[in-house]
């Protein structure tokens, strides 16, 4: 993905400032996902937050009840896309659409929320089931540059 090299410091401010924010947020982040699952399913429970992972667009932050995972809860890197909202609000729709109608196996969605309605101060939010698993990037990693078939057995393996 090429990027506007003009606008690399105000892309480096904006994250700086989210991670502050979140190392601020731990807690804050567990009584929202708390709230949300009570709401979805009547459960209560303590959250954890366990591990925290960065990719090219989203964070993420995995939570624990017990002894396991339960879920996870992903923001929006700030500065990676222009219509943050509509690009969650988007990507809720279509997990749920290819949920409902094809045999595309995705995680439940259990919320989701805008900017106001985040407590944490992280933007918007998807909430959803954590799945074990090997991450698309390692399959795609150990892969041959001029193979593409490689590529489709890493997908069909994933």
């Amino acid at each position: 993905m090429r990027t506007d090299e003009r606008f690399d410091g105000e892309r480096d401010r904006l994250l700086a400032g989210f991670a502050s924010q979140l190392s601020k947020s731990a807690l804050a982040i567990c009584d929202l996902v708390e709230a949300k699952r009570q709401q979805y399913n009547g459960t209560q429970g303590n959250c954890y937050i366990l591990l925290q992972h960065c990719g090219s667009f989203n964070f993420f932050t995995t939570r624990r009840r017990a002894a396991y995972l339960t879920g996870l809860i992903r923001f929006l890197i700030p500065g990676k896309a222009l219509f943050v909202e509509e690009e969650f609000r988007n990507e809720a729709a279509m997990m749920r659409f290819l949920r409902d109608n094809t045999a595309i196996p995705i995680p439940d969605l259990f919320a989701g929320g805008t900017v106001e309605e985040n407590p944490t101060g992280l933007g918007p939010f998807l909430i959803m089931r954590w799945v074990e698993g090997v991450a698309m990037k390692e399959l795609l990693g150990h892969k041959d540059e001029s193979s593409a078939d490689e590529d489709d057995e890493a997908i069909r393996r994933w």
